[in-house]
């Protein structure tokens, strides 16, 4: 799962790796298809753009609110609640996401500029422990950096002074997870700059 900033908003993608490049490839066509069926009679649309060889695809599940006010969510009826993600593969990588272009960047990362490249990311997994079964990561000086665009200039002034000092030293956390044969063990690190 990788959560990215898109302009004023968020952005994630979750990343599956299949068994090879056809199976891949595979699975997000019949995806793709149970889509195209189902979009049948309704406001859904399907669209396929190529992106240096690789297709995204993009699913518009239309305007969800006659959907969900029907099911009884209170608030439905009171404006659109549209959704759209993306869809891709590329060897044995499937990349779904939802925002606006959050695949075709990750499927644009190189790898020097992949996140194994930064010296945070690189000092807090090895901390954590680099050989695990899952891993979650948190670039905490970027995540605090992308929530102070979203403060006011008062609220930055008046609301965030007394927590600065103690927010710009943090770098990183990360939470990793190894399973063995007497059980699972879990290791939580927070580095500062």
């Amino acid at each position: 799962v990788a959560i990215l900033p898109t302009d004023q908003a968020a952005g994630g993608a979750l990343l599956l790796r299949g068994t090879d490049a056809d199976a891949a490839a595979a699975r997000v066509t019949q995806i793709r298809n149970l889509l195209v069926l189902a979009s049948t009679g309704t406001d859904i649309t399907i669209r396929d753009v190529d992106h240096d060889g690789v297709t995204i695809t993009t699913v518009d599940l239309g305007d969800l609110s006659t959907l969900l006010g029907g099911l009884g969510v209170s608030g439905a009826d009171a404006g659109a609640a549209r959704v759209e993600f993306e869809m891709a593969a590329r060897d044995d990588l499937v990349v779904l996401g939802i925002g606006d272009g959050v695949v075709a960047r990750i499927l644009d990362t190189e790898v020097g500029g992949s996140l194994a490249s930064t010296s945070t990311y690189d000092r807090v997994v090895e901390i954590g422990g680099p050989s695990n079964d899952i891993q979650v990561y948190l670039a905490v000086d970027a995540t605090l950096g992308f929530v102070e665009g979203f403060l006011s200039t008062d609220r930055l002034a008046n609301g965030t002074p007394d927590l600065k000092p103690y927010t710009d030293h943090l770098a990183g956390a990360v939470m990793t997870t190894t399973t063995s044969g007497d059980g699972s063990h879990m290791r939580a690190v927070l580095t500062v700059r």
